[in-house]
């Protein structure tokens, strides 16, 4: 019984700090090219499940390109709406070079408010990143994310 314990206690330890590296651990992609090459090769061994995905689909094939390239996407969300509302979105679209990982994230903002149409991506997002995305609506208003 006791090498139960042991046993079970040691799994939850292993469990819990695979959980937290896995989604605490990752950092946001950063704007370089280097991050734009690691997601570009990601997203070649990652494929969506459906042809037609909704935005729950959409959102787990992004977070596994962005997690299999060492990235958060949740993270890389509000980081950009963060660098949007200090810098202005359309001052950041011009000065970062299009072959940055910048594109990438934008784009997938930018798909998962073109597949929101039922008012329910807040129900598959974490709150902060919901509040990240409308954000980056309010800050492109008239300019396209």
């Amino acid at each position: 019984m006791k090498h139960l314990t042991r046993l079970a206690v040691a799994c939850m330890v292993i469990l819990v700090q695979a959980a937290s590296s896995c989604t605490l651990g990752e950092p946001p992609a950063p704007y370089t090219k280097e991050a734009l090459q690691r997601l570009g090769t990601a997203g070649k061994s990652i494929t969506m499940k459906e042809s037609n995905p909704g935005p729950k689909a959409f959102l787990d094939y992004c977070t596994a390109i962005y997690q299999s390239a060492g990235y958060n996407f949740d993270k890389s969300l509000v980081k950009l709406a963060d660098d949007a509302d200090k810098e202005g979105y359309a001052k950041m679209r011009a000065q970062l070079n299009e072959d940055t990982a910048f594109r990438i994230t934008s784009g997938c903002a930018r798909q998962l408010l073109v597949l929101e149409k039922d008012g329910n991506l807040k129900t598959y997002l974490q709150p902060q990143t919901h509040q990240a995305l409308m954000r980056l609506v309010a800050a492109t208003k008239g300019q396209g994310l």
